[in-house]
């Protein structure tokens, strides 16, 4: 017998199905709080626009690059998220260009490489 699984993307604002290649993870931070949320191509374009006048305004924020070996928190994680990208698309998983790795893409290469979560 064969298992076939097939994963659907949905916005979370309108929970439209997200063709592939039409949109995807947007992450965004608002009073020291990060937001991420799936959106259609065209609804992250309306978030945005919606945005827009704020951006234009705004001062960019440190963009020190943090240590990949190191979470929020500062304690230190159990692997590097960039080399399990890269072994899940060797894998041909397919994975956002940016944003966060999702947590199911996470328990695959941990349950794969026998690792403790990711917090």
């Amino acid at each position: 017998m064969a298992i076939e699984k097939i994963i659907v993307m949905r916005d979370d604002l309108d929970s439209s199905e997200i063709p592939e290649g039409r949109g995807g993870e947007v992450s965004f931070a608002f009073k020291d709080q990060r937001y991420e949320m799936h959106l259609s191509t065209e609804n992250e374009q309306k978030l945005f626009e919606a945005m827009r006048p704020f951006i234009e305004k705004a001062r960019k924020a440190d963009g020190r690059r943090e240590d990949p070996s190191r979470g929020e928190d500062g304690d230190e994680k159990p692997y590097d998220l960039r080399e399990a990208r890269a072994w899940l698309r060797e894998q041909g998983y397919e994975l956002n260009q940016v944003g966060p790795l999702k947590a199911e893409f996470r328990k695959i290469y941990e349950d794969a490489h026998g690792l403790p979560p990711w917090k």
